[in-house]
């Protein structure tokens, strides 16, 4: 319990003082009370801003504001612009700290991506899932997103046609996943995980996937 003290008064002071630089910083985070400021606004850490990106020195305890992320190779000294957490701005444009499209990257035993290339890109196998990988650039909306070498960016996922989309609000299909409280309908909407009595559902005949239609109803004590 102490050791928890210890690092919890620790914790403390160093948001103290982050806030402390600034008396318009209100520490909230996104999915709490707010889905996140927009650029511009002042912050403490990255999980304030709806880019999930503040300009503050988290280590040093400074003020920041929320910024937007440029693309490698854009420029990055505008108002309220900023780079990737895989990238720095140098030289007036954003610049990767990482492993950059072309350059090999390393595969976990299974294939799995180890992290190595820029946030923009993923490693994509090339020689059956056997490193070393590629670092390949992640599609955009409207871009294609068919074959292994070819996945989408953060916030879209691949449709039945094989384009990046941003799913619906609601959604659980193309990428996008329902709450621990949820599940995934048929419609491709997310649905409370419990049905009112009345409501359609469906229940699985035997070990097999087949399935029938029926109606929810109150389970007799």
């Amino acid at each position: 319990m102490r050791s928890f003290s210890v690092v919890f008064a620790v914790f403390s002071a160093s948001l103290a003082n982050a806030v402390g630089c600034s008396g318009t910083v209100e520490v909230s985070f996104p999915g709490v009370e707010n889905p996140g400021a927009g650029a511009g606004v002042a912050c403490a850490f990255d999980s304030q801003c709806a880019t999930n990106r503040c300009s503050a020195d988290v280590e040093a305890g400074t003020c920041g504001e929320c910024v937007t992320i440029e693309a490698l190779g854009q420029s990055c000294t505008g108002d309220h612009q900023g780079c990737s957490i895989s990238a720095v701005c140098e030289d007036g444009v954003c610049k990767s700290l990482r492993k950059i499209e072309g350059e090999e990257c390393g595969l976990g035993p299974k294939g799995d991506d180890l992290g190595e290339c820029d946030v923009e890109m993923y490693c994509a196998p090339v020689n059956g899932y056997q490193a070393p990988g590629e670092c390949v650039r992640l599609s955009g909306v409207g871009e294609s997103c068919s074959g292994e070498l070819s996945r989408c960016a953060a916030g879209a996922g691949c449709s039945e046609d094989k384009v990046c989309v941003v799913p619906q609000p609601g959604s659980c299909v193309y990428g996008a996943y329902c709450s621990g409280e949820e599940t995934c309908g048929a419609d491709g909407l997310c649905h409370p995980g419990t049905l009112a009595e009345g409501a359609a559902c469906g229940s699985s005949t035997g070990i097999s996937s087949t399935t029938a239609a029926g109606r929810a109803r109150l389970r007799k004590p």
